[in-house]
């Protein structure tokens, strides 16, 4: 009989027997963590006698490890595997997170990337620069001899872009005299945190104004990818000067306001692609490399449209520095803890939102286990550790610097399940219907919790929530879309249609667009998000545009919902006064400049229709409406009726004119794939003025 075998117990904390050191002992935490501040996630491991179920459990996972790896080896398939490496102990802060309603916590978690354990050390040179050591505790003379060389100059790294280039580098003088001056450096900084940092607020706001501070008190000390940084940083606060603003005078009188934009942004961001290359960044990198290069990935994201394969390097170079291993298994220290994971986080929506508007490219590549960070502000992460104020749970608190980014975070991702979903036709019955559209719907009420329940939140706050609910309506769109044509339905399925839903479904086509449409109206017409002019100008109007073409289809078609006369006025009028926002930009802005003309086309035969109808309406009542700017109202005191006698069957053989004398509108709401209704950049433009597209499309569908 083989005998029974009783593990020892340890009498180290996991923090240090994890990092191989000295442990003092006793009772959590213990003085080694609490030293290197690390006191929040000390805990012991300990039982009261061997436990043959705990045994059985571990066998259990071992074998499970093992097949899944036998399966990744077999099978291109993403598996969730267990990680058998080190138990899960979130940080304080966390650790909130993961027991309240906090906005990380009910994120989707990421799986591992491999049973192998996903450990390793920082290696650190004397320049600054930073590399990941998987499996490894201590270093050797090699090992630093090996890093110490990338620093020589010996390197053969002597161009601006090795590999790919044989220019000389740039001085670190003549990239200095590429930036403003320090007057207009000051301000546009303050924009940048006044706008962009809390919409991707990948940056710990305190840490950058020290980091800025040193660099105005000794400009040719700081490290290149920390000008780097500065120069993306520039670039962004740049999209919120408005078109008379005197800053913008100051630094180009050349052309118009938005070509001088576009100029200075791009100047700035090819300053710092000079940085980086002068920087040898394709040899060596530290955490500023990469919060430039994930800076320049989201300016770039509004303007010049997809990044994918600068999107590539930036994972690898996160990866060889450990962003891709949780912070809280290196020795680094509480502040530096929350950028790193903030930069995977920020690397991982980017990533994600890009290879869905492409098609879901490569959908899952960044996955490892990293906590998401937590969603407190920057005063509250100090080098003691996160402090989060005990005023109850996070339902109850005001947003935070990181509540927005959290959010898109998770919205990005439910962003990709619809546009999955959506490929093929999804029955109104079907669960993963039901399933998406209360996932959206629970994203929309937590927002309210934590935006709307507070009026007196900052404006970059109320910015922030206009945004997000132009995106969770949005989704709506997608969702519900194929939902908005009768023949459509016949097609996909000989069952009888459920006209209760898709009743439903079609208010809600119709609430989404009228919110997206109000929500854009707010921002174009207050003149305290006239900062914010870049998203209306870009993604704001696209996603009117599509808002607004949802609402013609209703308009076009009766048989889809019935309107009574005041609501058909009213939305009529919604879409007239989008049409001409979107004109009176068109100007200023490439989107409006292709939208418009499109919907002022399929505009002009719903206003047609709608004096047709009026005037059935007019015979029909006996009585005269008003007629108006915006459409046709009803006289006060009059009972709405319907349009359109009752129509029983939704789902009538007959599709009437909205479809057949609007092919262009045809093909936006039923021939292109949905990922391309995310994103201006995603949209092809041409195909709706396309003949042979649109009647293609008439014809499939």
């Amino acid at each position: 009989m083989t005998p029974h075998i009783i593990k020892r117990q340890p009498i180290s904390c996991e923090n240090c027997r994890n990092r191989k050191i000295k442990c003092t002992g006793g009772r959590a935490p213990c003085e080694s963590c609490v030293r290197r501040g690390f006191g929040a996630s000390c805990y012991f491991v300990r039982s009261a006698g061997p436990s043959r179920d705990s045994t059985l459990y571990e066998d259990l996972v071992d074998r499970i490890a093992g097949l899944e790896l036998l399966l990744r080896q077999h099978i291109n398939v993403d598996v969730p595997c267990h990680s058998n490496t080190i138990s899960h102990t979130p940080t304080r802060g966390s650790s909130d997170a993961s027991t309240s309603s906090n906005v990380a916590a009910s994120a989707d978690q990421s799986v591992s990337m491999s049973t192998f354990p996903l450990t390793g050390s920082l290696l650190k040179s004397r320049g600054g620069y930073v590399r990941f050591l998987a499996h490894t505790e201590h270093f050797s003379s090699e090992d630093m001899a090996a890093f110490m060389h990338i620093e020589s100059p010996t390197s053969p790294a002597n161009s601006i872009a090795f590999p790919f280039s044989g220019e000389p580098l740039i001085p670190r003088q003549a990239l200095l005299e590429l930036l403003p001056s320090k007057r207009q450096c000051d301000e546009l900084m303050q924009r940048y945190f006044n706008v962009f940092s809390p919409l991707f607020h990948i940056l710990h706001d305190p840490t950058l104004h020290t980091d800025y501070a040193e660099f105005c008190k000794s400009p040719g000390q700081v490290p290149l990818a920390f000008l780097a940084l500065l120069f993306v940083i520039l670039a962004i606060a740049i999209l919120t000067l408005e078109n008379d603003d005197p800053l913008l005078e100051e630094l180009s009188r050349e052309g118009t306001s938005i070509s001088r934009i576009r100029s200075i942004a791009s100047r700035y961001r090819q300053a710092a692609i000079k940085c980086l290359s002068a920087d040898q960044f394709m040899l060596q990198h530290n955490l500023y490399t990469v919060k430039a290069l994930l800076l320049l990935i989201y300016a770039m994201s509004h303007t010049d449209g997809p990044t994918w394969p600068l999107l590539g390097l930036t994972l690898h170079i996160a990866t060889a520095i450990g962003c891709h291993i949780d912070p809280r298994l290196l020795d680094v220290g509480s502040v530096e803890v929350e950028e790193r994971r903030r930069c995977w986080a920020g690397l991982k929506m980017l990533y994600q939102n890009q290879a869905t508007c492409m098609g879901n490219l490569l959908p899952n590549p960044v996955s490892a286990d990293v906590d998401l960070p937590a969603d407190v502000n920057d005063d509250e992460i100090t080098e003691d550790g996160v402090h989060i104020p005990s005023i109850g749970p996070y339902s109850t608190r005001p947003p935070t610097q990181m509540t927005y980014m959290l959010y898109k975070f998770r919205l990005y991702k439910v962003a990709t399940r619809v546009c999955h979903a959506t490929l093929n036709f999804l029955p109104l019955q079907s669960p993963l219907l039901r399933s998406l559209d209360a996932r959206i719907a629970q994203e929309q009420t937590e927002h309210t919790r934590r935006f709307f329940n507070f009026p007196d939140l900052p404006l970059h706050h109320r910015a922030n929530m206009e945004i997000l609910k132009n995106y969770t309506n949005q989704l709506y769109l997608i969702l519900h879309r194929p939902y908005l044509k009768s023949s459509c339905l016949r097609l996909h399925t000989s069952e009888a249609v459920d006209v209760e839903l898709l009743k439903r479904s079609r208010d809600q086509c119709k609430d989404a667009a009228m919110a997206i449409l109000d929500s854009h109206q707010q921002l174009y017409e207050n003149a305290g998000f006239r900062k914010y002019d870049w998203y209306v100008y870009r993604l704001g109007s696209f996603n009117a545009f599509l808002g607004a073409s949802t609402l013609v289809v209703l308009l076009l078609d009766p048989q889809l919902l019935q309107l009574s006369l005041e609501e058909y006025s009213f939305i009529l009028g919604m879409v007239q006064g989008c049409t001409q926002r979107l004109e009176a930009m068109a100007e200023r802005s490439e989107v409006c400049a292709k939208a418009s003309p499109i919907l002022r086309r399929i505009l002009e035969k719903a206003e047609q229709q709608a004096t047709g109808r009026n005037s059935r309406e007019q015979n029909m009542l006996g009585t005269t409406a008003i007629e108006i700017a915006f459409g046709v109202v009803q006289e006060p005191g009059l009972t709405a009726s319907s349009i359109t006698p009752p129509v029983h069957d939704l789902t009538s053989a007959v599709d009437l004119d909205g479809w057949t004398m609007h092919p262009e509108l045809n093909a936006i709401m039923s021939h292109f794939p949905p990922e391309q209704w995310l994103a201006p950049s995603a949209f092809n433009w041409d195909r709706c003025w396309s003949p042979s597209v649109v009647q293609a499309s008439t014809l499939t569908m």
